[in-house]
């Protein structure tokens, strides 16, 4: 086992008194597991970092309305990966909502499921189960020198002060030794009823100097220590609260592309969403507020923050490159004359180009001896001699060939954007 270095505490403390609990006490088990995914997808964040780009992701939802562009990913911020519109609701509305609804937390839980430990899950669940007979406020703090759960307080209360008080039973941990145990409430865990007024337990997470991998899988990520539950068990049924894994902090991937630098990108974005920091470039309005640095860039090149039904959702927009070819800016001091819209300075910079072909003819010319017999549907200048026609002759049709457009052979890509 690695060599511990740190530590950290979990504090349970048992009151028995008949207060009420609000449902949304166990609201705050799912919050948690949001959170610990989160940081599976950006090892290392603090809850609050967290909780700022939930929220943007969903304020972004909520400015988006009923247009098409609704249903589409939303992006995480500063970590990898994207939500789709259906899980970025549910967590908003439960979250970051200040009028949410009593419904809000079984929404999280049905659609955003895919996104919680199973674990949590279970506790949730649990949590709601036993509301009349045991209630339980939990509080989850940060450590932010180990970017993982640092301190879990909870608060068990009898829900009435008949005989039917459930019992506390035992207490476990798993995996053994993720955490030293000791407290009163340890103590206590004797299958009987209590009178005391707290009963408390103290719980010593165990954190390595260095971090270790789980299996010999090369490709296994390592970890400062192991995702790790807490059980108490009562005669009204398990408390269990799971944390999540603490990952060493990542080393950040230098990258060459400066803020507004875009690139092709191979995957299908419906399965692989772009990489932290990129977006597609399809023309979405944007806030500055949240992309300073892409605003400075593209300022309002690309449009002024208007969505497609005309909506100023808000300041700025980002290229649309979808079904395009990209061509570079003529910025030299005597353009083209077939593209003045290339001039200097920038002025054609983000400015789109139609299909078109350049304008031409066709006239063919036959020259040589000519029978009206051969010339089906064509007019003659004719030169008679000897009965024979000498001369030119210009077809009065000729056939078509070729599809609905002139274009180059190509590869459909989906082009990114560095916005942060």
């Amino acid at each position: 086992m690695p060599k511990v270095s740190r530590s950290l505490w979990l504090v349970v403390v048992t009151l028995v008194s008949p207060m009420l609990q609000a449902q949304s006490e166990c609201d705050v088990l799912l919050h948690q597991g949001i959170y610990d995914y989160y940081r599976e997808s950006n090892q290392n964040a603090s809850q609050a970092q967290a909780q700022r780009d939930l929220c943007k992701a969903y304020s972004e939802y909520v400015s988006r309305g009923s247009s098409a562009s609704a249903s589409g990913s939303y992006g995480l911020g500063s970590a990898s990966g994207s939500l789709s519109s259906s899980e970025v609701k549910a967590i908003g509305e439960s979250m970051c909502d200040n009028s949410r609804s009593a419904s809000a937390a079984s929404a999280l839980a049905t659609n955003a499921r895919s996104l919680i430990n199973a674990n949590v899950l279970t506790a949730f669940n649990e949590c709601r189960s036993m509301e009349n007979n045991l209630k339980v406020k939990t509080d989850f703090r940060d450590d932010a020198s180990v970017g993982g759960v640092g301190f879990l307080g909870l608060t068990l209360s009898y829900a009435n002060v008949g005989t039917n008080r459930p019992t506390i039973d035992g207490i476990s941990v798993s995996p053994p030794g993720a955490f030293t145990c000791t407290g009163t409430l340890a103590q206590r865990a004797n299958g009987k009823r209590f009178n005391e007024d707290a009963l408390s337990l103290n719980c010593v997470r165990k954190v390595a100097r260095t971090a270790f991998k789980l299996t010999n899988d090369p490709n296994a990520g390592a970890v400062y220590a192991t995702e790790a539950t807490v059980t108490i068990e009562t005669g009204a049924g398990p408390v269990r609260r799971h944390v999540a894994a603490i990952f060493p902090k990542p080393t950040p991937v230098p990258t060459k592309e400066p803020v507004g630098g875009v690139v092709a990108f191979a995957g299908d974005l419906s399965t692989a969403p772009p990489p932290s920091g990129w977006l597609l470039c399809d023309g979405r309005a944007l806030k500055s507020s949240d992309f300073p640095e892409l605003f400075v860039v593209l300022g309002t090149t690309y449009g002024t923050g208007v969505d497609a039904t005309g909506a100023q959702i808000g300041d700025f927009s980002l290229p649309d490159y979808r079904g395009l070819f990209l061509r570079g800016l003529d910025s030299r001091a005597n353009p083209s004359p077939k593209d003045q819209d290339r001039l200097a300075g920038g002025a054609g910079l983000g400015k789109l180009q139609d299909d078109e072909s350049e304008s031409h003819s066709h006239t063919p010319t036959v020259s040589g001896q000519l029978l009206v017999a051969g010339v089906a549907g064509a007019t003659l200048t004719p030169g008679y001699q000897n009965g024979v026609y000498y001369g030119s002759i210009m077809p009065s049709n000729l056939s078509s060939w070729g599809g609905t457009e002139t274009r180059p052979k190509n590869l459909a890509v989906n082009y990114l954007i560095r916005a942060r």
